[in-house]
């Protein structure tokens, strides 16, 4: 029996954070993991854009001849695209693994289970560990009318299809619906978004899903809300992505032998990740708070400063941006018009259009626009949404001064290049 300070369970963006932590700052640290990187690494983040990225290029030379480029034939290699991703993946893991070690943490692979309040079992071995982490992730959902299956499939199976599907379904249009929506319709597929909800991206700012709405129609991919979708509907479809969303891992974990509490949308943690077993903490998607990887990041820095005694803030989620790496990208912070309402906010908003700004013009890419909400009489910034390009580079200006609690005049005060794209969010200001 090996005895460690913290045994953390997965090695996603949380997990490996926070077993980071704790090991530069001298406790003896066991990471487990199935495989390194987690979801993000493997599946998730970094295939995903690996191939958004490809899209938009291909987007870009397609429509090049406005910018006065000519490009004959210029085609998409899937072969190509999934060799390139896989060497992305290896190396980045590579990296992590050699990152980790550097840092003196036992990596150990397999599934962890608890089996105690201070104990984790792994093939067949037991570790005890004075702090247990817990940051196995999330896993896709299927409805029961939609069971997974050869031609119906989730994120996991899409990056490595065998081929370009001819015709595709995407169920849900949330995050990762209108993600591959975009990969997939500049591959060539014909795609339909089913969206049983009003809207696409039901939880980003309504005039947002109207414009991505409008872009993705007259790109030619279908959209039909207010529709469930069978299996009847998807055999008129050769492949069908299911992307209702995620639930947290927690299945197979052994949280009812040690008595940690958890339900549909995660394991119950407090401002500093802790569960109601006070050295069980709960970092990334199975804790249910924000299932994003940024913000994983940092609730495994919080566990592990708050098991070294370092008393630390807890998040300002609202000031986590957050980010849909379609085409255009769309990125937001704080709240949306519709949570304003529903929480009785007095606010005011103002919009700048990427067609007023150079340069978008410039680039050749002038769909989408820069919104800012803020509460009327304080002037308070209380939320900024973007649609457009680059804009999952720029929010990070707004996280700063939403995270800063700066008022529209503060923010006024910071001065852009010119031109750049991020002159939207100063056109924006000055209108409100």
């Amino acid at each position: 029996m090996q005895k460690f300070d913290a045994v953390i369970i997965g090695s996603g963006p949380g997990g490996a954070k926070a077993a980071k932590v704790l090991a530069e700052n001298g406790k003896k640290v066991a990471l487990i993991s199935n495989q390194l990187g987690g979801e993000c690494l493997n599946y998730g983040c970094i295939p995903a854009k690996n191939y958004l990225h490809i899209a938009d290029i291909f987007e870009k030379i397609t429509s090049a001849q406005i910018l006065g480029i000519s490009a004959t034939d210029p085609h998409l290699d899937w072969e190509a695209m999934k060799k390139r991703k896989t060497e992305i993946v290896t190396k980045l893991a590579k990296n992590l693994k050699w990152s980790l070690e550097k840092s003196g943490i036992t990596l150990i692979e397999g599934k962890g289970i608890l089996t105690g309040k201070n104990s984790v079992k792994v093939n067949e071995e037991i570790f005890e560990s004075e702090y247990i982490i817990i940051a196995t992730g999330s896993a896709p959902v299927f409805p029961a009318t939609l069971q997974q299956s050869e031609n119906i499939i989730s994120n996991r199976e899409i990056i490595d299809l065998p081929a370009v599907p001819k015709t595709l379904l995407i169920v849900g249009g949330g995050v990762i619906g209108v993600e591959f929506a975009s990969i997939f319709s500049t591959l060539g597929s014909k795609i339909e978004i089913v969206e049983k909800g009003s809207r696409l991206l039901p939880y980003a700012d309504g005039e947002v899903s109207t414009e991505i709405k409008r872009i993705f129609e007259r790109k030619g991919i279908k959209v039909s809300l207010n529709t469930e979708a069978t299996t009847q509907t998807a055999s008129g479809f050769e492949k069908t992505l299911v992307a209702v969303g995620r639930r947290p891992a927690t299945e197979n974990l052994g949280l009812d032998t040690v008595g940690v509490i958890f339900d549909k949308s995660g394991i119950t943690t407090n401002d500093f990740m802790q569960t109601n077993v006070p050295h069980i903490f709960a970092v990334g998607d199975i804790a249910g708070k924000m299932m994003l990887a940024n913000s994983a990041e940092f609730e495994g820095k919080l566990a592990a400063e708050k098991i070294l005694g370092k008393n630390p803030e807890p998040l300002n989620y609202s000031a986590i941006p957050n980010t849909v790496y379609c085409l255009p990208e769309i990125a937001s912070v704080g709240i949306t018009e519709e949570q304003a309402k529903e929480q009785n906010i007095d606010y005011v908003t103002s919009k700048a259009l990427s067609a007023e700004i150079a340069k978008a013009l410039i680039v050749g890419n002038r769909d989408g626009f820069t919104k800012i909400i803020a509460e009327k009489k304080s002037r308070k910034l209380i939320g900024v949404h973007m649609i457009g390009e680059k804009s999952s580079e720029l929010i990070a200006e707004a996280s700063l001064a939403l995270s800063a609690n700066m008022t529209i005049e503060e923010f006024k005060k910071n001065i852009h290049n010119h031109p750049i794209l991020g002159e939207s969010i100063q056109e924006a200001l000055q209108k409100i």
